[in-house]
């Protein structure tokens, strides 16, 4: 041991071996999840400010050793920042905002730098070494835990079999439907809102009984997760022997599944131009939302860190950049095509109602501080609040759509019901899970011949194109179970 320590006592890497720690540590927690671009943009990002702050900070002590240490703090004190918080919350019990924070590892950093300065080399050379080395144990016990984890990788995850969907006969192009999915992610059920909630979202139904639509007050979603439910939908189809997942590790295997998926491929072959305006892209679709899961990379690696406060503090000075970005993306997707001579399919997918509540019922926004903390004691609350403002979004979009003068399907749906975070779940929820909350979602449609015949009150979401392909794309498929699974 010995011999190692003095070996490590001749380089000084403490501070870079800890922002690597900090990276491959959270790549080793959500593998596959955090493949994405970002994630490399993120890690030269910071190595290139720590570069920058080391020759700052060696300039102002006169050494490299006491550089690398003072960095180290600084690090601790940056990428930890809402922990660090916590605990001088819980030791002085005093609550205090993040203002105060920043203040406070200011000026603890500040009085540890004039400390480091005063040292001598000799006395701070073991604290580095045992630095470099324990960082680079760290290092060296999570990349093991990703190899590991490569080695007992999950198969891929297939479909279930004999429920496959095909054309028996082909529908010339010009009498085909525009097809539109509109996905509103966690949006109940009126029926289910008035169950668990008793919230009235009649206002909604009335709306859209009155523009034609028809509304499967029943309807469950066959899963509560994001990823497998609308995979399942596309696919026309249910997972083979796929009871159980956990989030977030298993959402790249429903990604992967989705991508090659019946529907697109049923809809290349007619010719239909694909807009992705979806969370996720599809083999030669890729998305022109913007990038979730890049969004998600970021807050899984900073969620805890004072580069999170310093997102929140930019979104609240830009309080409106949420809406327009909305109304925007809303519009992008939306556009009538009446000079398009190709059948078109539009799917756009909303986080809306879910989770972050941004919007009041007035549309109004909510301070960002609030809006990022999934922790809330008003969860239900504002969800509803957001459920509220979400109605004068779906008027807008259908108002928009009825622009077009072609013919038209309109998918309108929920993915699932409300599934709330561990943290926030009271002693109902049990209840509530039993009950099916959480499948419990908006579905409606509007088909450009009113002929709902094939549709049905408790109809989910993995028959509602099998539907359509049989009744505009010449398939003949029969129609599942509508099972809830997880």
């Amino acid at each position: 041991m010995r011999k190692l320590v003095e070996y490590f006592s001749k380089y000084w890497l403490a501070h870079w071996l800890f922002i690597a720690f900090f990276f491959i540590h959270g790549f080793s927690i959500y593998l596959d999840w955090l493949k994405t671009p970002s994630v490399a943009i993120y890690f030269i990002a910071a190595m290139i400010i720590t570069g920058i702050c080391q020759i700052v900070l060696t300039r102002f002590l006169h050494s490299s050793i006491k550089a690398s240490v003072a960095l180290c703090l600084a690090i601790w004190l940056v990428m930890y920042f809402n922990f660090n918080h916590s605990v001088f919350i819980k030791i002085t019990h005093i609550r205090f905002s993040s203002v105060y924070m920043l203040g406070i590892i200011a000026l603890i950093f500040w009085i540890s730098v004039i400390y480091i300065k005063k040292k001598q080399e000799a006395q701070l050379q073991k604290i580095a070494s045992y630095l470099n080395l324990l960082f680079l144990i760290l290092i060296l016990v999570d990349t093991g835990k990703i190899v590991y984890m490569e080695i007992t990788r999950k198969p891929p995850i297939s479909y279930a079999k004999g429920n496959e969907v095909s054309i028996k006969h082909k529908i010339p192009q010009d009498s085909l439907p525009d097809i539109y999915l509109i996905v509103l992610d966690e949006h109940m059920s009126t029926e289910g809102m008035k169950d668990h909630f008793q919230f009235d979202n009649t206002k909604l139904d009335s709306f859209l009984t009155d523009e034609g639509f028809y509304i499967a007050n029943n309807s469950k979603s066959n899963y509560s997760q994001t990823v497998f439910s609308i995979a399942s939908a596309l696919q026309m189809n249910y997972f083979h022997a796929l009871t159980k997942v956990t989030f977030p590790d298993d959402n790249p295997l429903g990604i992967a599944a989705m991508k090659n998926n019946t529907l697109i491929t049923i809809l290349e072959k007619y010719g239909y131009n694909i807009r992705n305006y979806s969370l996720f892209d599809f083999t030669n679709h890729p998305t022109k939302h913007f990038k979730f899961f890049e969004h998600s990379a970021f807050h899984f690696y900073f969620s805890q860190s004072l580069i999170n406060q310093i997102n929140i503090a930019y979104e609240t000075l830009n309080s409106q950049r949420h809406a327009k970005q909305l109304y925007q993306l809303i519009d992008d997707a939306l556009t009538p095509a009446n000079k398009e001579t190709q059948p078109i399919f539009t799917y756009l997918h909303l986080v809306l109602p879910h989770h972050p509540f941004v919007f009041r019922e007035d549309g109004s926004i909510r301070p960002a501080k609030l809006y990022h903390s999934k922790k809330d004691p008003d969860y239900v609350k504002n969800y509803l609040q957001q459920v509220a403002y979400t109605r004068q979004v779906i008027r807008d979009m259908v108002t928009t759509i009825n622009k077009s003068n072609r013919k038209k399907i309109v998918v309108l749906e929920g993915d699932h019901g409300l599934r709330l975070p561990k943290f926030n779940r009271g002693n109902w929820y049990e209840a509530y899970q039993k009950a099916g909350g959480p499948y419990k979602n908006l579905n409606a449609y509007y088909f450009y011949d009113k002929n709902y015949t094939q549709l049905y009150d408790s109809i989910s979401p993995v028959n509602s194109f099998r539907v359509i392909s049989n009744q505009y794309l010449g398939a003949t498929c029969k129609l599942l179970p509508d099972t809830q699974l997880f």
